[in-house]
């Protein structure tokens, strides 16, 4: 076996054990392992999404411990942390559009996925009594409820975030640690850009987790597993780049 062959198969290993760990089955695993192979060439392979596109080494995929998970199961927050906690942070996942010919942000629906996401937003906010910031899409799912809603356009988690802690500074407030309501293959990526990049605790929630998906989807990556994965590996490798850089 060639370095570029053990480098190769030791991130599909780690990445293997990492989503296995995060609840995916065995076939979205196969189609990421699949479509990882698919974009090596050599040393090198190259990814993209809609918010990510780079080009690199495999070894530079493979930094100490970054595809270690940062929480499980087993190991999620006490109520204790979760009432502690400073604000609830809800992401959405995918949408439906009121006009197919139509994409402006303005014209999404928040489609099944972030119907049930605005459920749990709502259940965890009546019971901890926390500030709600939610993404556009599960806001637009809540009605009668006090909230505070990103910007209406096409952004990624980490901008999310960022407006999330914006609004929430400019009111003489500056968050610690949140519970964190997203798609429960969505929820990792978002604590570990929590901590990552703005240095705030996320807390998985301790409703129901939410795996399912929309097959009337308007944004393909929502619309099942497989597709969700490899769009969320490409997210995860820009910020083990990151690490690296």
């Amino acid at each position: 076996m060639t370095p570029d062959q053990r480098d190769l198969t030791h991130l599909l290993a780690e990445v293997s054990r990492h989503y296995l760990g995060r609840g995916f089955d065995s076939h979205a695993i196969a189609t990421l392992r699949s479509t990882i192979i698919s974009n090596t060439k050599g040393h090198t392979f190259s990814l993209r999404n809609t918010m990510y596109s780079f080009e690199g080494p495999i070894v530079g995929f493979l930094p100490n411990d970054f595809w270690k998970l940062t929480w499980s199961p087993p190991n999620k927050p006490s109520k204790a942390q979760l009432q502690d906690a400073d604000a609830i942070f809800a992401f959405s996942c995918g949408y439906r559009l009121k006009d197919l010919k139509d994409c402006a942000p303005q014209n999404r629906l928040p489609g099944k996925n972030n119907m049930k996401l605005a459920k749990i937003a709502s259940s965890l906010k009546e019971r901890y009594g926390k500030q709600l910031f939610t993404q556009f899409e599960i806001a637009a799912a809540l009605s009668g409820i006090e909230k505070i809603e990103s910007t209406k356009e096409d952004i990624g988690t980490r901008e999310v975030i960022r407006q999330f802690i914006a609004i929430a500074e400019s009111r003489k407030a500056k968050p610690k640690s949140v519970i964190v309501v997203a798609h429960g293959h969505h929820i990792e990526r978002c604590v570990r850009l929590l901590d990552r990049y703005y240095q705030v605790t996320g807390l998985p929630h301790d409703e129901e987790p939410y795996y399912d998906y929309d097959d009337e989807e308007c944004q393909p990556r929502a619309m099942s597993a497989p597709d969700y994965i490899v769009s969320d590996f490409v997210s995860m490798a820009a910020m083990a780049r990151d690490v690296c850089s």
